[in-house]
């Protein structure tokens, strides 16, 4: 009892910590292998701008290679149906937190109310693991109490439950707008949508 009091009173703390830095420019100096430098402008391109989007992206960085995401199947369109993300890392380095800020189009793809993400020990996450932003925007992430994360490893799995919107669409996208991580709060490095191009298209068989 003791033990998950504690776990539980940490994961508020980090919380706190991985989210009040989240509107903040790249904190550091790029890495020199950086494949051209990265965008710190966080402002959403305009329509006209049609970004392709992988489920994976080479970011090279400090602190990470490749970021990926990867899906589960739904067997039918429609309302209270649980898909599982995946997010998984390559080539992590000296990593205690990460953030992520995604989106879904169309928005009320799916009800927030009965998702959650589950970070992959060692992190924790807050108990309201996903945060709504003002602008409908996904706001999660982990932070690690007992060491760093070195080498290819698994982030955590977004566990969402699909909403009203998912059953008047053959398919629905989720697009990852903004990636953070590092060792600490005050030492990440930050990644825009326009650096990450990062989404998957969510639909049935």
């Amino acid at each position: 009892m003791k033990t998950n009091l504690i776990l539980f009173l940490a994961s508020i703390f980090f919380g706190a910590l991985i989210f009040s830095c989240g509107n903040d420019p790249v904190r550091n100096e790029l890495p020199p292998n950086l494949p051209g430098p990265i965008n710190t402008d966080s402002s959403t391109p305009p329509e006209s701008a049609d970004l392709a989007l992988n489920p994976e992206k080479e970011l090279n960085g400090r602190y990470i290679g490749k970021i990926r995401l990867s899906k589960g199947e739904l067997i039918i369109n429609e309302q209270n149906q649980l898909i599982e993300i995946q997010v998984s890392a390559t080539a992590l380095s000296k990593v205690k937190q990460f953030e992520m800020v995604l989106h879904a189009e169309p928005n009320d793809s799916f009800d927030l109310s009965g998702s959650e993400f589950v970070p992959a020990q060692p992190f924790i996450s807050p108990p309201k693991s996903i945060e709504t932003t003002s602008d409908g925007m996904w706001r999660t992430g982990g932070a690690s109490i007992s060491g760093e994360v070195n080498g290819n490893a698994t982030l955590g799995t977004l566990k969402l439950k699909t909403g009203v919107g998912f059953e008047t669409r053959n398919n629905v996208t989720l697009q990852l707008d903004f990636f953070s991580i590092g060792p600490s709060s005050s030492d990440r490095d930050d990644y825009y949508r326009k650096d990450l191009s990062v989404g998957i298209t969510v639909s049935t068989k």
